[in-house]
């Protein structure tokens, strides 16, 4: 699928301990607790997600950068290797999380939909995690950091809600940190970020409802996937439409507009300062075979744009 414009770092912190979550150090929040304290009846659960960062990161062999809080965090905790989003765009994929259904289920898969006159409803009895944790007791907050006044942090849904593939595009950091799990563990399951909301409710105590898509990650019965699915539609005004499956061995993709190039003319991304840059290197001849495929691929006949191979 192809690399989206917005990749989602998605990482779970679950902190049984009493102790409030104290500190934030460079662009992650970091969970902290004193080892005495006892067991609350209730954990405190905090989610922490970056913006546009895939597993350019140490934890998965990066040379070139230091990340000393994820290192931390990874040798507290269980490591997803094979981690993946349900889509490589952000407004879709925060969709997912916040609700552990597919969205394409919840018909939430065209990029920032609902913003206008026509608004997009949740199928009944479908709601945001929020929500369900609320009811049981729960104070939720969507904060943004660094703080910035009273500002909430990034609620990019594609529905209503209450204000109270490539791989490089949908693969995704997935770091828990809690006493009751393995440390410096690494799991090679594959997992999508819609477990998130299903796993967050079980470590609240929570019945994980039966309309939800996302899996316990940590459940008794747990059963590993046997693939991953992942869509890319409509972004703004550009429509695309891209469906693919992954498994330990295969990946399939279908790209039902073959006839694009890959990164196609948006206004939110054209507005970016290198799209002119891209644009004088093209006239100049001086852009590689790559680059030259991704933004100015001439037109071709229509097929099935597909990859399928082993993969590692």
């Amino acid at each position: 699928m192809k690399r989206g414009i917005t990749v989602t770092l998605l990482m779970v912190e679950l902190a049984r301990r009493a102790a409030p979550l104290r500190w934030a150090l460079v662009s992650l929040s970091l969970a902290s607790s004193h080892a005495a304290d006892p067991a609350p009846a209730k954990p405190n659960i905090l989610w922490i997600v970056m913006d546009d960062v895939g597993v350019e990161l140490p934890c998965h062999g990066e040379k070139s950068i230091q990340t000393p809080n994820i290192d931390r965090l990874v040798r507290e905790g269980t490591r997803f290797e094979r981690a993946f989003l349900t889509s490589s765009v952000c407004s879709p994929s925060r969709s997912v999380m916040i609700t552990g259904m597919y969205q394409t289920t919840i018909g939430a898969h065209h990029h920032r939909s609902g913003r206008g006159t026509e608004k997009i409803q949740l199928p009944a009895g479908v709601e945001p995690v929020p929500a369900i944790l609320q009811r049981a007791g729960y104070h939720t907050s969507n904060g943004d950091y660094p703080a910035k006044g009273k500002r909430v942090g990034k609620t990019d849904y594609n529905f209503e809600w209450d204000p109270g593939i490539y791989d490089e595009g949908i693969r995704t950091p997935f770091i828990v940190r809690d006493p009751g799990i393995p440390r410096g563990a690494v799991r090679g399951d594959l997992i999508e970020h819609i477990d998130m909301a299903a796993t967050t409710l079980a470590w609240a105590g929570l019945p994980v409802p039966p309309w939800m898509q996302g899996r316990d990650l940590f459940a008794r019965d747990y059963k590993p996937r046997d693939a991953v699915f992942a869509a890319r539609d409509r972004c703004g005004e550009t429509v695309d439409r891209i469906r693919s499956v992954r498994t330990e061995r295969f990946k399939y993709i279908r790209n039902f507009h073959p006839r694009r190039p890959l990164l196609q003319p948006n206004d939110y991304k054209d507005s970016k300062p290198f799209l002119p840059v891209l644009r004088d290197l093209h006239a100049q001849g001086k852009l590689s075979p790559l680059q030259e495929e991704i933004r100015f691929r001439p037109p071709v006949p229509p097929r099935n744009s597909t990859r399928c191979g082993p993969t590692r």
